[in-house]
C-alpha cells in the first residue's frame, strides 16, 4: 500500500475566479491534511489513527486558513501591518477584533477570524498558496511533527509550480514572496521549483521573506521591517468586524 497526503487546502492552491485581483502572491511549501485512508495498509491504519488521536493533530487539522496555526506568527504580522495604530509598537497586545485567532488569551470566534482574514487577503489584493499539492512518504515519521521542509523534500512531493506560473500570467502578479529558505542546501527539489518561476519571470519582484513559523524564530519587530519592505497596506483602521 502507500502514504498519499493531499495539501490541508487543497481547494485553495489556486483560483479560477476572473474577478480576483492578486498584487501579492504569497509562497510557502505545504500543509499536511489527513493522509487518503483507503491507500493506507492494516500497519498504516493502525499508525496513522495513533497520530490523529494526538492533541496536536487534532489542533492542526482544526484550523481555516493558511498559517493559522497557533505559534505562527503570519496573522500577528498582518494585523500589526492593517492596524499599527492599535499596536503602537507594542506587539504584545492582542487585538480581539483581528486578524490573529486565540482560543485561550481572548475569546474569539474561529468563524468570523477566518471571515475578517479572507476579507483583509482580497482588499489588500492578497493569495497564498504553497508549492505542493501533495505528499507520498514512506512512512509517518515527522508529517505531522514539525513537517520541516527537508522532510516534505523528502516524501516524493507532488508539486503546484505549473499552476503558479498560470496564475501569476493570468493575474499579472507583480510581487512574488517566497516564505521559506529557497537556497537551502536541504531542499534542492523546492529550490528548484522558484528558481523556475524566477527564471519564467526575469522582471518581477520574487524574493525572499522572513518566515513567520514559530520555529524559525523570527521577532516580530524583525517580521514588521522586513514585510514591510514589499506589503504596502493602505488601511491603518483596526477592523472591527
Amino acid at each position: 500500500m502507500a502514504i498519499k497526503i493531499k495539501h490541508q487546502f487543497f481547494d485553495r492552491l489556486n483560483t479560477v475566479d476572473d474577478n480576483l485581483k492578486i498584487k501579492y502572491l504569497i509562497i510557502g511549501t505545504f500543509n499536511p491534511g489527513p493522509p487518503e485512508i483507503d491507500l493506507l495498509d492494516p500497519t498504516e491504519k493502525r499508525q496513522f489513527e495513533v497520530i490523529e488521536a494526538t492533541k496536536k493533530y487534532i489542533d492542526s487539522q482544526s484550523i481555516m486558513n493558511f498559517y493559522d496555526r497557533s505559534k505562527n506568527r503570519f496573522w500577528k504580522i498582518m494585523d500589526i501591518l492593517n492596524s499599527e495604530s492599535f499596536y503602537q509598537n507594542n506587539f504584545e497586545l492582542i487585538n480581539a477584533k483581528g486578524l490573529k485567532f486565540y482560543k485561550t488569551k481572548v475569546k474569539m470566534n474561529r468563524e468570523k477570524t477566518f471571515d475578517r482574514q479572507q476579507a483583509f487577503c482580497k482588499t489588500h489584493e492578497i493569495f497564498i498558496t504553497d508549492l505542493t499539492k501533495y505528499i507520498n512518504p514512506s512512512n509517518f515519521c515527522n508529517i505531522y511533527e514539525n513537517f520541516p521542509d527537508k522532510v516534505i523534500e523528502q516524501s516524493n512531493p507532488e508539486l503546484n509550480t505549473i499552476e503558479i506560473i498560470a496564475m501569476i500570467k493570468k493575474y499579472h502578479i507583480n510581487t512574488i514572496l517566497i516564505n521559506f529558505d529557497f537556497k537551502s542546501k536541504n531542499t534542492h527539489l523546492l529550490n528548484s521549483q522558484i528558481l523556475k518561476i524566477k527564471k519564467e519571470f526575469p522582471d518581477k519582484t520574487i524574493e525572499r521573506i522572513l518566515s513567520p513559523s514559530g520555529a524559525a524564530g523570527n521577532s516580530y519587530s524583525d517580521l514588521l521591517n522586513d514585510w514591510k519592505r514589499y506589503i504596502k497596506i493602505n488601511n491603518q483602521a483596526t477592523n472591527n468586524v
